[in-house]
């Protein structure tokens, strides 16, 4: 019996994956600006750098909340790899050539 297709696909797609998320999230934990700056003037229509000489502790506050975003992300993507590693190897391992 052949090597299941979502063996293959989960083997190759779950590193790659994973290592995408741990780079979004070491961009995420690791930014001197807030990672949605952008996305935070589209909603409110003030710049970044305005709002955080109006209100440094607010802005403080999300920093560090967008820290712990990441950080979560950096958990999930060393999760991904390590189950890419770990369980697809074993999978491959178990089904028969």
């Amino acid at each position: 019996m052949a090597e299941s297709s979502s063996v293959k696909v989960g083997w190759v797609i779950m590193p790659i994956v994973g290592v995408l998320i741990v780079v979004s999230s070491l961009l995420w934990v690791f930014s001197t600006e807030s990672p949605t700056a952008a996305d935070f003037t589209l909603f409110t229509g003030e710049s970044w750098s305005d709002y955080v000489a109006a209100n440094a502790k607010a802005a403080d506050y999300l920093l560090v909340v967008n820290r712990f975003a990441g950080a979560v992300l950096l958990i999930t993507g060393i999760y991904a790899i390590f189950l890419a590693l770990v369980s697809y190897r074993k999978a491959k391992k178990k089904s028969p050539a």
